[in-house]
């Protein structure tokens, strides 16, 4: 029952709740998106927030990050990401394979780099395999950003992986995961980080929570 005809963007936000612990993996697209009224919906406020893992710096990732003045959205929570990502939307050396206009290119830098700098204090970096919690697990899937990463989510026996934009279509990304976005920072390596990861989870049965999955 997918269209045939195109693809539709969407990106919903992964609320993740485990006793005490109230966590955010990324937080939309910001202005137009809809997180807070989600949140509040479900019972949640800004300020239960504890934790947010971002898994990159793409605008759709991190939208929600801040307000309407760019202040920090959330002011009670730690941030999390990989210190390679962090360190890439600081300086933006190259924008590699990325298939965009110059302005929009602009524009990206810009605003990963104001998010980034709303959240200065509030921000603690990690590599693949770090813990920010004892139950999730930052790992490492770059290509499509040089930092991107995703989260294994354990409880007891049973786990679950956040897929980041590793993939983009609950069709193409498993039928034809040689297949590309204009967004991919690395072709090559979103490729190869995919089919690496697709494989891997597949062995497992891991269950696959894709919430940024075009639609």
């Amino acid at each position: 029952f997918k269209a045939t005809d195109a693809a539709r963007p969407e990106v919903n936000v992964l609320l993740l709740r485990k006793g005490s612990d109230v966590v955010l993996i990324d937080t939309g697209t910001g202005k137009g998106g809809r997180l807070q009224a989600g949140l509040a919906s479900v019972g949640v406020k800004a300020s239960d927030i504890k934790l947010i893992a971002m898994t990159h710096f793409h605008g759709d990732h991190f939208g929600g990050l801040t307000n309407e003045a760019g202040a920090f959205a959330f002011p009670g929570a730690r941030v999390v990401a990989h210190k390679n990502e962090v360190e890439y939307w600081k300086t933006v050396p190259s924008f590699g394979d990325l298939a965009l206009p110059d302005e929009a290119k602009a524009g990206w830098k810009a605003g990963a780099g104001n998010a980034i700098k709303a959240i200065e204090g509030k921000l603690d970096l990690v590599k693949g395999g770090d813990k920010p919690l004892p139950w999730l697990e930052f790992v490492e899937t770059t290509g499509h950003t040089p930092g991107h990463c995703s989260l294994r989510i354990s409880d007891g026996a049973e786990q679950a992986f956040v897929f980041g934009d590793v993939g983009h279509h609950p069709v193409f990304t498993f039928q034809r995961p040689d297949w590309t976005i204009a967004f991919d920072y690395s072709r090559k390596e979103a490729v190869a980080t995919r089919k690496k990861t697709l494989a891997m989870l597949a062995a497992e049965r891991t269950r696959v929570l894709a919430p940024g999955c075009i639609r």
